[in-house]
């Protein structure tokens, strides 16, 4: 397993592959997350200021999400639990999160 140290700066490289915008956390989106977990280990997510809030519309007239965050540390929290990884870091509006990727778990198993 790799250390937190090493984690981050493995993550300093990384630019956000994913980000949360004003549809909120939807299940595809989750769904997206966890297979660039699985894939990569390591996923940089960025949020939107547009899907925090807890206005009924958004500005344009639409619905909000069905489930608003009212700070981003609630989403992250969300988005932790529902893909059952680990925070590495949160700068701001990005945050990076951490998974033993599927492929070096199938190598310690010997058929």
């Amino acid at each position: 397993m790799e250390t937190l140290s090493s984690l981050r700066k493995r993550a300093a490289l990384l630019e956000p592959t994913v980000r949360i915008g004003k549809k909120g956390l939807t299940p595809s989106l989750i769904s997206e997350i966890d297979t660039r977990l699985s894939k990569l280990g390591l996923v940089k997510i960025k949020i939107l200021r547009a899907s925090l809030g807890s206005d009924d519309e958004d500005h344009d007239g639409s619905k909000a999400p069905s489930q608003t965050y009212l700070t981003k540390d609630e989403l992250i929290q969300d988005v932790v639990k529902k893909t059952n990884s680990a925070l590495v870091q949160q700068v701001g509006m990005v945050f990076t999160l951490y998974r033993t990727p599927i492929s070096s778990v199938k190598k310690g198993f010997k058929k």
